[in-house]
């Protein structure tokens, strides 16, 4: 069973008076021969929220839509099914 490897993890944030922006870049391999499946996750502030989400595969860039938590997840786990390349970002 190989797991797919995070080979880098680079975090920047800019701070201007109250606000603060901060972009984390990961850089993952799936060195198997089929679809894997990853988890991400980032601890926020209780005030902070996740403004845009995208994913690179192979040069195309894929970027994220807001949607309804349940349709959300309709989406996605419709497009897993299915053997499409899916994310779906989740802020508890």
């Amino acid at each position: 069973n190989i797991k797919p490897d995070v080979y880098s993890l680079h975090i920047v944030s800019n701070i201007r008076y109250r606000y603060a922006t901060t972009v984390v870049t990961s850089r993952v391999a799936n060195r198997a021969n089929t679809s894997k499946e990853i988890f991400f996750t980032v601890v926020l502030p209780k005030t902070a929220f996740i403004s845009g989400f995208l994913m690179e595969i192979d040069g195309n860039v894929y970027r994220a839509h807001v949607k309804e938590k349940k349709e959300a997840k309709k989406k996605y786990d419709a497009a897993v099914s299915s053997g499409q390349t899916a994310a779906h970002v989740v802020q508890r």
